[in-house]
This record gives C-alpha cells, structure tokens and sequence, in this order.
C-alpha cells in the first residue's frame, strides 16, 4: 500500500516477583524484519521471554495498524 511504511522492534521480558512477566525497558527498534528475528534469536537466553514485532505504519498521518508477532520465546506480558 503507498504511504504503509513497518517498524520492527524487539521487546524482552523479565518476571517480577510474583512470577508474572513484565517489559525489561523500551522496545529495540531494527531496520528489518531479518534483524528483528535475530536479535530475539540471541536475547531468548538471556530473558524470561522474548517478542520480534512488526508495527505498520502511515508516516503521513501517524496513524499504527495491528502488531504482527514474528518471533516469540518464553513468557510474554503486556506490549500492545
């Protein structure tokens, strides 16, 4: 579509300490979708979970589609 751009991030995640998993920090935006899988390749061992996500984007009107989770490892808590 014209105008339909995607940002890709990756989120990670510890457990707090009733166990449920929660946002370590900011999402890590990467170029593309290929850098994404690889960096949540290499973080799963580090983190009680981890997400790649793909954002759609309308840069002219700033407006964000659906989240499409591409990679997932472990627990994941909120990032919508």
């Amino acid at each position: 579509m014209p105008g339909l751009n995607a940002v890709y991030e990756v989120l990670t995640f510890a457990l707090d300490h009733r166990g449920h998993p929660v946002a370590t920090g900011a999402p890590l935006q990467v170029d593309s979708e290929d850098a994404a899988l690889a960096l949540a390749t290499r973080l799963k061992a580090d983190h009680a979970g981890v997400a790649a996500i793909r954002r759609p984007v309308r840069a002219a009107i700033g407006e964000t589609g659906p989240i499409e989770i591409l990679f997932q490892a472990g627990r994941l808590g909120d990032f919508a």
